[in-house]
């Protein structure tokens, strides 16, 4: 398939983990992933099984939110590489759907970031993206 991009937005709270926890679930359960055989898994763990070496293109491959970049993981986006990107380190959603191809070109494969996204300067969102592992 090729290494491609996923995206994935869930409300903002404060512990990372706990939304990267959700916005695995909300995946799962929307069945927005990958996976392979003609019976939809039963659980994450199946699905990940079932993804095999490509994985599940999805959130579903990320399991920890990490200071570095692992594969398996996801890594909040530097001061430094926010203001690169978005000229601020507060940028909008708006802001992420103009720039999240440039995003793309920070990720390895199989690791992901995380991005918080403001309304009126106030944590909103918090965007999860990655890459595939193929």
């Amino acid at each position: 398939m090729g290494s491609e991009l996923w995206v994935t937005l869930v409300p903002f709270e404060e512990d990372f983990d706990a939304a990267l926890q959700k916005a695995r679930a909300k995946v799962f359960q929307d069945g927005a992933y990958g996976y392979s055989g003609r019976k939809k898994p039963q659980t994450i763990k199946e699905a990940i099984e079932r993804g095999g070496e490509e994985g599940t293109h999805s959130v579903l491959d990320m399991t920890a939110v990490t200071k570095r970049q692992t594969a398996g993981t996801v890594t909040p986006l530097s001061k430094q590489t926010l203001l690169k990107l978005f000229q601020t380190e507060r940028p909008t959603e708006a802001d992420w759907w103009k720039k999240y191809f440039a995003v793309r070109d920070r990720i390895e494969r199989g690791r992901g970031i995380l991005v918080v996204l403001y309304e009126n300067e106030v944590p909103a969102k918090i965007v999860f993206a990655g890459l595939a592992w193929d």
